[in-house]
């Protein structure tokens, strides 16, 4: 088993691109454009961990665990590549004081992206995967611009007490749990004490609050 993260540890990087182009529509739906790194990374963060709740694959292998928000740096080679591509646009820029760096705010270049999402709903899998990624959306949107910035900390996954900081966070790439993450495992202890079927986005919404509600009351 590896130890350290490579560039074979991830996803195909052309993968990579069409799930953010599903991810920035659904933001796009949301009515949040542009979308700053620091939510985008959030959002990547909490797709691949809850992505096996939905018997879908991971889309990044692992991410190294900090005492901050997790935090992708190949994500951002994805968006600089879609900039370069034309698919997104940088609306305006901001100084990232903790990298001392200039960062954009990204929006889709609808006349690139919509025909990509047009094949992609008449694929009954990736139409599966955008229904996914707005519902992730909306979910993290249960949670206020503070508690975004701050709450995945305090995820299963990422606070798992047995994963020391400066460790890897498995995303995908060994899965030693059933081929799920511990959050998406909290999503299925959340439907068994429902004691009814509940659909995997009203566990995820549950669990959501409950993170928000953690957050508020430390």
């Amino acid at each position: 088993m590896s130890e350290s993260l490579t560039h074979a540890s991830f996803v195909d990087s052309r993968r990579r691109h069409i799930v953010l182009v599903g991810l920035l529509d659904a933001l796009d739906w949301a009515g949040i454009r542009p979308v700053a790194p620091a939510q985008l990374n959030a959002l990547w963060y909490l797709a691949n961990t809850l992505a096996p709740a939905w018997r879908l694959a991971p889309f990044d292998a692992a991410v190294l665990k900090t005492e901050r928000q997790p935090y992708f740096p190949m994500l951002q080679h994805d968006v600089d590549a879609m900039v370069g591509m034309g698919m997104l646009q940088v609306v305006d820029l901001e100084m990232d004081a903790q990298r001392s760096r200039m960062q954009g705010r990204f929006a889709l270049n609808r006349g690139f992206a919509d025909p990509v999402l047009a094949i992609m709903r008449t694929v009954p899998e990736e139409a599966d995967l955008l229904e996914f990624l707005a519902e992730v959306v909306q979910a993290l949107n249960r949670l206020t611009d503070t508690e975004q910035r701050t709450g995945l900390v305090a995820d299963a996954t990422y606070a798992d007490p047995n994963l020391e900081v400066g460790n890897v966070v498995d995303l995908g790439e060994w899965l030693e749990h059933g081929g799920h993450t511990r959050t998406a495992e909290v999503l299925e202890r959340i439907e068994a004490l429902a004691g009814e079927d509940l659909e995997p986005a009203q566990c995820m919404d549950i669990y959501l609050d409950h993170l928000g509600r953690r957050l508020r009351h430390a």
